[in-house]
């Protein structure tokens, strides 16, 4: 690794040994200097392969400051990266974290809590704490709080222009794509391709999020949950603000709260949003929310959509499966869906969802956020700047002009 560590001079990052080393100084600044190949991390530590940044402290039955985990009659201490990591736009390939599927030998409490790339992020000397950075091939698993780039963020970080591919799997709760868990941070321009299971609170993006804002930002990847709160973006939202985001990965919840943009929604705020995967679940399953929960006048949907196949038991529903929020300007297709019913929205044909003015006269943005042209979303309406196919319309052969 060369570099200081400093604004002016980072730590520049050259191999994935230098890339462990980034948990002797978490509050240093680092840029990747090329692609990683981490492929080697696979045979490392046993199996349990690489050690995800940030440092466990054991406190004994003191209780530590801020989020700290209970385990073996102590609590423990995660020390968070508070730096700045940029990737700039460098790829990291290959990365293998195994914390609960390697019997023997076994990690030891509490290691298989916040796992990933980052343990923990919060920020520190720059909110905007990682950047850039873009994990390919990732196979990541633990108990708790685990995702692809950051297992448990907090404290204002903010993750900007970061994606990730290949597979996340939580024993527990909180499995995400890119990140495990989320409370006061904001994601913004970001995208997740991996698959992810886990036993509840599972998201193609973020398995649990509160307080947060996630902006221009979406999730291709098929979500599983053993029991509850799957989600094709986010499997549950509390106070979340969501912006310009969409979900097209299959969702399957084992038992309740399944949606395709988020499995349950306390209180969050949904506005240019839209869902395409089919999905699954028992009661409480809606293409796009499964349940949405009003918490002191929150809890609201606007311009919003779903298209996928919705299959459930009970209170299912082509836009959301239960309601008691509120929405305005919100469609799914019922014949896709093969629901005529959902608790909020407004149902109608394929041919009207693919229908610009179905969108136009409830008052829906053409002009900078939403678009429509056959090659993106088969025709249904795509965000301008986050739908890859829509980013690339300059570059796109053509007769059709967007709309």
């Amino acid at each position: 690794m060369t570099g200081s560590g400093t604004l002016a001079d980072p730590y520049i990052i050259w191999d994935v040994n230098d890339l462990q080393a980034v948990s002797n100084d978490l509050a240093a600044y680092y840029e990747l200097g090329c692609d990683i190949d981490a492929s080697a991390t696979a045979g490392w530590n046993g199996g349990l392969g690489f050690l995800p940044i940030g440092l466990w402290v054991n406190w004994g039955v003191a209780v530590p400051p801020g989020p700290f985990t209970g385990c073996a009659g102590v609590n423990w201490k995660q020390t968070p990266f508070t730096g700045h990591f940029d990737g700039k736009g460098y790829s990291i390939t290959g990365l293998v974290i195994h914390r609960t599927r390697i019997l023997p030998p076994t990690t030891t409490c509490p290691d298989y809590h916040d796992v990933g790339l980052f343990s923990q992020i919060v920020a520190g000397v720059v909110v905007r704490v990682v950047e850039n950075v873009h994990l390919i091939n990732i196979d990541i698993d633990g108990y708790q709080s685990v995702g692809g780039l950051v297992g448990y963020a907090y404290g204002n970080a903010t993750i900007t222009n970061c994606t990730s591919s290949g597979s996340v799997n939580a024993e527990n709760l909180g499995a995400g794509g890119l990140v495990g868990s989320a409370y006061s941070i904001t994601i913004e321009d970001s995208s997740s391709s991996t698959t992810v299971t886990g036993d509840h609170e599972a998201g193609g993006l973020v398995g649990y999020a509160n307080t947060s804002t996630i902006n221009d930002s979406y999730a291709t990847g098929n979500v599983t949950t053993v029991s509850t709160d799957a989600g094709g973006l986010i499997g549950e939202g509390v106070a979340v603000i969501y912006n310009r985001c969409f979900a097209t990965g299959d969702v399957l919840a084992g038992t309740n709260y399944s949606g395709g943009l988020i499995g349950y929604s306390w209180g969050d705020t949904i506005s240019n949003c839209y869902a395409r995967g089919n999905v699954t679940g028992n009661q409480y399953v809606g293409g796009l929310v499964g349940i949405l929960r009003g918490v002191a006048g929150l809890g609201t949907i606007e311009n919003s959509y779903s298209t996928g196949l919705v299959i459930g038991v009970g209170l299912v529903g082509g836009l959301v499966g239960s309601s008691s929020g509120s929405s305005n300007g919100c469609f799914w297709d019922t014949q896709t869906s093969g629901q005529a019913a959902s608790g909020e929205g407004t149902g109608k044909t394929t041919s009207q969802m693919k229908t610009k003015s179905t969108f136009t006269d409830v008052g829906w943005d053409f002009s900078t956020i939403w678009g429509m042209r056959g090659v993106c979303n088969s025709g249904y309406p795509c965000l301008k700047n986050v739908t890859p196919l829509c980013v690339i319309t300059p570059i796109v052969i053509t007769n059709e002009a967007i709309q």
